[in-house]
């Protein structure tokens, strides 16, 4: 079993800067400079000011791979070691919900989502579990597919719990689906609140396309899938899942 070094809290910030920016853009190496200390790397939303020493307690704990070293400059690759250590600590900052994005913890912190969509949550906790393994490229079609499920799955509960007939039944049509749910309560709501739920279907909508290009590989699109695509696709399908049915619900109680 893979045991996590000990480090401080400012190593682990930039153990998970340097993963994350690896999985944006793969196999590119990492450039560090001395006197100015920033770090240069393309998956680096913009140049980071670090401690030498901090870089040398992730190289010294098998973290990083030092590539070369030239007069104040220095090239290194995060290891494999790094990217298991990567998802040992994402798993112990707390429940799958709170690992996708800090700022929406408070969106999640009841089970009333889970009790009422079981099968949508669990094909999303299973995307969402893969999201921080160590071996997530390989798997970027794997997490579209699950999270196709769990919109199928979703779609379903979704015109079970607030009683609209099936009428189509294909689980792949959850544009189709879903509409007719939010269409069913255009009449209880004010302009606002309807002008919202025609939002939400263009969002889910919008979030179909992109689930597609995930599950497919991006084949049609001709480019090539990164880390930061599946994370898009693991957040905001958590998101849209949870406004629609927080708005309806919301619109039934007001009933």
């Amino acid at each position: 079993m893979t045991s996590i070094p000990r480090l401080t809290s400012e190593q682990q910030s930039l153990l998970f800067l340097i993963v994350e920016a690896s999985r944006a853009v793969p196999r590119e190496e990492f450039y560090f400079f001395e006197g100015p200390n920033d770090i240069q790397h393309s998956g680096l939303p913009e140049n980071h000011e670090i401690f030498p020493s901090d870089l040398r307690a992730l190289t010294n704990a098998r973290l990083l791979d030092l590539q070369r070293r030239q007069q104040g400059m220095s090239a290194f690759e995060p290891t494999a070691l790094a990217f298991e250590v990567y998802g040992l600590l994402k798993q112990r900052q707390g429940e799958p919900v709170q690992r996708v994005e800090a700022e929406i913890r408070s969106f999640f912190d009841h089970d009333s989502f889970r009790e009422a969509h079981p099968e949508a949550f669990k094909k999303w906790l299973q995307a969402e579990e893969l999201l921080w393994r160590s071996d997530t490229v390989p798997q970027l079609t794997t997490i579209g597919h699950l999270a196709r499920e769990a919109m199928q799955e979703f779609a379903t509960s979704l015109m079970k719990r607030y009683g609209v007939p099936e009428g189509d039944t294909d689980k792949a049509k959850t544009i189709n689906r879903v509409k007719r749910v939010l269409d069913s309560f255009q009449d209880e709501l004010g302009t606002t609140e309807q002008e919202f739920l025609g939002a939400l279907i263009e969002y889910w909508r919008a979030l179909d396309k992109l689930v597609q290009r995930q599950e497919h590989g991006a084949l049609r699109e001709q480019e090539s899938l990164t880390w930061p695509d599946a994370r898009r696709v693991v957040f905001q399908l958590m998101v849209v899942m949870f406004e629609i049915e927080s708005s309806l619900s919301s619109a039934r109680s007001a009933v």
